[in-house]
């Protein structure tokens, strides 16, 4: 089967209406903006490629997903026949009472993970300072006449 992950039914707002999630977690990167960018990173993965992800992975991405934007789950568990759905169900309330910032660290740390093997050279020292949020270094001064 296919878990397809579907974070735009349930997307965050964002007070700031100017700044997308992604100049916002260049510019201050808070943990919620840092998560915002992973978000919108794991969104545009294609179907296939480097970073290609297995069932399991998505439904981890999924159900901390779920976590971190609206806490622990409260629906019904799906009738059984909901095979997809009740996955889905089982990967989110699995983790019970984590918080909804634990969640967001874990689904960053999670696309730190699998992006490691995927991601090279100068890109990925670019691509984690984003994501975790430290600050690309700074040039050294030219010396002193």
């Amino acid at each position: 089967f296919c878990v397809a992950i579907d974070h735009n039914k349930h997307k965050t707002t964002n007070n700031n209406k100017s700044a997308s999630p992604l100049s916002a977690a260049l510019m201050d990167p808070t943990l919620e903006d840092r998560f915002k960018f992973a978000v919108e990173f794991v969104q545009q993965l294609p179907q296939s490629g480097p970073l290609e992800q297995s069932n399991e992975e998505k439904l981890k991405f999924y159900s901390l997903y779920k976590q971190a934007t609206e806490g622990p789950c409260k629906q019904p568990k799906p009738k059984f026949w909901e095979v997809v759905q009740s996955y889905k169900w089982e990967a989110w309330k699995g983790l019970k009472d984590m918080s909804k910032e634990e969640a967001m660290e874990r689904y960053i740390q999670k696309l730190v993970k699998i992006s490691e093997v995927a991601i090279e050279g100068a890109e990925k020292e670019a691509f984690l300072a984003k994501i975790l949020g430290k600050p690309k270094a700074k040039a050294p001064a030219p010396p002193a006449p």
